[in-house]
């Protein structure tokens, strides 16, 4: 009996030192402020987005991570993993939405291919010091390649795809033609189509136009984030990035 005791003790003691983890993690999260929100949205407009967020919500829930640069992480990210048709690796917590993304896709008559997934902090690295030299080769000078670098690649510790929860999209409209990862992509049937279509499945355009300031990187019409079909309905309906939504959430707990 004794020993039963001990061990319903000892699981309890897990469990709370889990959840102490998290809310220390969630709490030590750099989101913006108050005066932030309403210089972004407008005074109204988070009143107004305060009232219809639900007060249930927390950042507990693991399709909420964030993952930026002023939030990086400081080891790898355990999570379950699956595999796309192209053999790159995601977690798992996306895959019966994505596939059922996918699916509509070709029944709309497109084609999609991931061109990132998963990425460790060492394959985040090489990517920036790859394109950092590719940018050398290509004439500019360090100061300016570099710059380049931050402005469309992540820290090796800040970057979403470490989540596994974010994908890189390409349609075939797109990569036939010999497109790559750029703006202009944006301008093609296959990522407005995406773009249009990715919160009934519970993704989002992570790095929308015109949030750059807010983001902390450029325009990425492939760049698509799993967060879960009703946070994605709510971001998407009010025109949120993560940022935002994530701290609209902390606010309300604290009104």
């Amino acid at each position: 009996m004794k020993k039963i005791i001990v061990t319903i003790f000892l699981f309890l003691f897990i469990i709370m030192t889990i959840s102490l983890r998290v809310e220390a993690q969630n709490s030590d999260l750099q989101l913006m402020s108050r005066l932030d929100l309403e210089n972004s949205l407008g005074k109204k407009e988070v009143s107004k987005l305060l009232d219809l967020l639900p007060q249930d919500l927390n950042l507990d829930e693991p399709e909420l991570i964030l993952i930026n640069k002023e939030n990086p992480v400081s080891t790898e990210i355990d999570f379950e993993g699956v595999y796309s048709d192209q053999g790159l690796l995601y977690n798992a917590l996306a895959s019966p939405s994505f596939n059922e993304w996918m699916q509509a896709a070709v029944n709309d008559g497109f084609y999609f291919s991931i061109v990132s997934a998963y990425r460790s902090m060492e394959s985040q690295a090489n990517n920036r010091l790859a394109r950092y030299h590719s940018y050398l080769s290509e004439g500019l000078d360090p100061d300016t390649a570099q710059m380049y670098v931050d402005m469309f690649y992540a820290p090796a510790d800040a970057s979403e795809h470490l989540s596994g929860l974010a994908l890189d999209l390409l349609g075939s409209d797109w990569t036939s033609q010999g497109g790559e990862l750029m703006a202009s992509y944006g301008q093609m049937p296959s990522a407005q189509w995406l773009a249009q279509t990715a919160p009934e499945f519970g993704f989002i355009l992570r790095y929308p136009e015109g949030k750059e300031e807010i983001t902390g990187y450029n325009y990425e019409p492939w760049h698509f984030r799993y967060v879960g079909n009703k946070h994605a309905s709510f971001i998407s309906r009010h025109n949120l990035t993560l940022e935002e939504y994530l701290s609209l959430i902390v606010l309300k707990h604290k009104d």
